[in-house]
């Protein structure tokens, strides 16, 4: 699981998951990535969109609750 950053100083998260998109298919395992933003910016949700392996976009702050929750749907997922 990578939990990525939409803005980010010189490379941002869209460039990340332009890269990453190259190296998908030859990675082995399941891959979740995970958007964080402090925007609003409908855009950005929706470019996001674009990438299957992007499996959810989330607003900042990130709760402790929403951590957990996400860690153990991974722990799930992976565990099957």
């Amino acid at each position: 699981m990578i939990l990525l950053d939409v803005r980010m100083p010189g490379f941002s998260g869209f460039d990340f998951l332009e890269e990453f998109r190259n190296i998908h298919p030859l990675i082995k395992k399941d891959v979740d990535i995970y958007m964080v933003t402090a925007s609003l910016n409908p855009y950005d949700k929706k470019e996001s969109e674009k990438y299957d392996f992007v499996k959810g976009y989330l607003l900042k702050p990130i709760t402790n609750e929403l951590l957990k929750e996400l860690f153990f749907s991974f722990q799930e997922k992976i565990a099957c």
